[in-house]
């Protein structure tokens, strides 16, 4: 089950009716996995949540994601005690992605051809950004 809180009919729908998560996941059984996105739009879900995780253990796998954690701590959500792992997704860089292509030292010789990515790099620039680290 995907719940999108950034998307506005879906987060009324879960503040309008604070048990609808209860309500929905007890009248489908074959659910196990939900991934709720943008989790600090309706912090209010995490009490549902540990609820079911109470009730059911082990029945549920609950994937939270979210933009902002200080949002959920600065208004006294419940933050899952004993029950939440916590995993810090960082941006991908040009070289996470599939197919791009990274940046090679060259040659000052062919330090002027196009490569697609990042532009190469001179071996100069390399050792001063190092010598200022």
């Amino acid at each position: 089950m995907f719940i999108n809180l950034q998307n506005r009919q879906e987060r009324l729908r879960f503040e309008r009716n604070p048990g609808e998560l209860v309500q929905t996941l007890r009248a489908e059984p074959s659910i196990e996995t939900v991934l709720i996105d943008e989790i600090q739009k309706v912090p209010e879900i995490l009490d549902d949540i540990q609820l079911l995780y109470d009730e059911n253990p082990g029945k549920f796998s609950f994937i939270l994601t979210g933009s902002s954690s200080r949002k959920l701590r600065s208004s006294s959500a419940n933050l899952l005690p004993g029950r939440a792992h916590q995993y810090h997704l960082f941006p991908l860089v040009l070289a996470e992605r599939k197919g791009a292509k990274t940046s090679e030292v060259l040659p000052l010789s062919q330090e002027k051809e196009f490569h697609p990515g990042f532009p190469a790099a001179k071996i100069e620039d390399i050792l001063i950004s190092k010598y200022l680290q």
